[in-house]
């Protein structure tokens, strides 16, 4: 197991790299001078050179990444343009409320999902599958930015049963993680019902009924234990995604995480912001995908042996 890890750190290093990368350059090509922002566009042609000069975008493209590549090996982000605050203070502040909105919604997936997608499996072909399919269906035809106001409407200001936005109890957080996790409970659900059936026709199936094993015990000991390595890849890659998903969802409920800060910081052409929210949430998203590696080789002995 110590070697598959071992493994798996050494090619998430050259993919961390290229993240690193590509932030970089996306963000040097956006429109728009970060000195105009500044000091404005009314400001001394001497007054801007001179700030372009002390913050070192003067100087080639690569001796820019290079200063840039130092600066985050000793985890400095830079300042904001707009607040003149450290970047990485203020990733830091509203980084764990993206991390709690993710988490949440990730269980609404998997609390709606794994039940959803037994039943069908269970039963294909008859109504419960129907039914689960259709939500199933329902959940992944609707947009977050569609989903989200009409949960404001029925159940904050209709019904009145949660808060309207913001961050605070627990009932601030029912909202905005439906709105992330039914989307995500959608994929999940089909994924799940279509290994489960994939499985249920394999010849250790046949071998485990044969034996006389109950039909709960090899649906859910046999059957759903092999079924679950799709199942992980989806739920990384998904997971992954709702990372990136709470920019519109922490805008329409007036969450205060990350994805929120890089939307106020893409409003003010803060590009030291941005590039820092960027990169923490393609990092994530890396740091992700290494975990669903690993919960692979835990699934399957099987992968710990493949080059």
């Amino acid at each position: 197991m110590t070697a598959y890890l071992v493994r798996r750190l050494a090619l998430a290093v050259p993919t961390v790299l290229g993240v690193v990368t590509l932030v970089f350059l996306l963000v040097h090509l956006i429109p728009g001078d970060p000195i105009d922002v500044m000091l404005g566009e009314t400001a001394h042609v001497v007054d801007k050179a001179r700030l372009r000069h002390q913050m070192g975008l003067d100087r080639p493209l690569p001796i820019q990444y290079g200063r840039y590549l130092r600066q985050l090996m000793r985890g400095d982000l830079g300042r904001s343009l707009h607040s003149r605050r450290p970047v990485r203070r203020l990733i830091v502040a509203r980084y764990p409320a993206t991390i709690e909105l993710a988490g949440a919604a990730l269980l609404v997936a998997l609390l709606i999902a794994i039940p959803l997608g037994l039943v069908a499996a269970a039963r294909p072909r008859s109504t419960a599958d129907a039914v689960c399919r259709g939500v199933a269906v329902l959940g992944a035809s609707m947009p977050n930015f569609w989903l989200g106001p009409l949960l404001i409407l029925i159940f904050a200001i209709g019904l009145e049963w949660t808060p309207v936005s913001g961050r605070g109890s627990l009932a601030h957080l029912v909202l905005p993680a439906l709105t992330l996790g039914l989307g995500m409970a959608a994929v999940m659900t089909r994924m799940l019902r279509a290994t489960l059936l994939d499985r249920l026709g394999d010849d250790y199936i046949r071998t485990a009924y044969a034996k006389g094993a109950g039909a709960a015990r090899v649906f859910l000991k046999h059957a759903l234990r092999n079924a679950a390595l799709p199942v992980v890849s989806v739920l990384g890659l998904q997971a992954g995604a709702l990372l990136a998903g709470t920019i519109i969802t922490e805008t329409i409920f007036s969450w205060p995480g990350i994805g929120r800060l890089t939307l106020l910081a893409i409003q003010t052409r803060d590009y030291p912001l941005v590039q820092g929210c960027v990169l923490v949430v393609a990092l994530s998203y890396v740091v992700v995908n290494l975990a669903t590696d690993v919960l692979y080789g835990v699934l399957d002995p099987r992968l710990r042996k493949q080059p």
